[in-house]
């Protein structure tokens, strides 16, 4: 199994958290995955009821957190085609333990687990597992709602994970030369409907290594461009563990003496290899080049660790 060197510290950017207004969209730039978290802050008002939402289109609410003064309790629950109550749990205790205090600040916290949603309010856990009524990666919005009319908004910030997605499409990311031994570590996440490709190359003519993911054809095809012309393809199929849409996987590509080495894993440190693949040098490695990449939806490739040890993360 290959395994990457030491790498620098992720050149990502820290605009994760910032100041919100009530009653606004508020876009997930990247799509949730298992292991983020979200964090919000704000002031208790008595004045009425306000909520924090995770949401995709058709206002489908992943997560529905409504703080209610005028009963005293705090309602979860979730709605998908106007239908609620799926989980729908009534907490007074949340609001009556001091968690919203009159006048007092606030901070709700929701980490995304395997089991489902746990949330907690000022640290606490409030002991609410929130199951996933549709797919985590499909939320596309947060909204944080409050009464029409307060004097003030009882939001202040928010703070979402920080950014993965690195690679804009048709972005390069350039290298002096590869030589025996170099890895490259691609990371992603699955689509179920697009292909997308990542590609090694050292000129419009020369395209050292072609990596093509098809789902529409459940095959990972890789090739070659030599004095512009294509070569054979190599192809296996895609391993079942991945088609999962948004499941997040990696490509370890390893330069070798004859032939570059490819291992695909659902785990970083590459403990797991699903497939295995190799395709032969047509072009010599020791010249300079760049890594690039293409997809529709500019947020499949999430991390690029380079043979110097530069992992790149995208810029926002």
């Amino acid at each position: 199994m290959l395994k990457l060197p030491a790498i620098k510290e992720n050149q990502v950017s820290n605009k994760d958290s910032f100041d919100i207004s009530a009653n606004e969209d508020i876009p997930l730039e990247e799509a949730l995955r298992v292991g983020d978290s979200i964090g919000v802050w704000g002031t208790f008002s008595s004045d009425g009821r306000f909520s924090f939402n995770i949401m995709r289109p058709k206002a489908d609410y992943l997560l529905h957190i409504d703080v209610r003064p005028d009963s005293g309790t705090v309602v979860i629950d979730s709605s998908v085609d106007g239908n609620w109550g799926t989980i729908n749990k009534h907490l007074p205790e949340a609001f009556q333990d001091v968690v919203f205090s009159k006048d007092g600040d606030f901070h709700i916290k929701i980490d995304f687990k395997e089991q489902g949603m746990l949330i907690y309010i000022n640290g606490k856990d409030i002991g609410v597992t929130a199951p996933y009524e549709f797919d985590l990666c499909s939320a596309t919005y947060i909204i944080c709602n409050s009464k029409e009319g307060l004097s003030s908004s009882p939001w202040q910030r928010i703070k979402l994970p920080k950014p993965r997605q690195i690679l804009q499409s048709f972005g390069t990311y350039e290298f002096n030369q590869l030589s025996i031994g170099d890895i490259i570590n691609l990371t992603a996440h699955y689509r179920t409907s697009q292909t997308v490709c990542a590609n090694i190359t050292c000129n419009p003519q020369t395209l050292l290594l072609h990596i093509s993911i098809r789902p529409s054809e459940g095959q990972v095809v890789l090739n070659t461009i030599v004095k512009g012309g294509w070569g054979a393809e190599i192809r296996a199929p895609i391993p079942a563990d991945l088609k999962t849409d948004c499941q997040l996987f990696d490509i370890f590509v390893m330069v070798c003496e004859k032939e570059f080495k490819l291992e695909f894993s659902r785990d970083e440190d590459n403990d797991n290899v699903l497939l295995e693949m190799r395709m032969p040098h047509r072009a010599p490695c020791n010249q300079p080049g760049y890594v690039n990449f293409s997809d529709v939806e500019d947020n499949v490739w999430t991390e690029l660790n380079m043979p110097d040890g530069t992992s790149y993360s995208r810029e926002v």
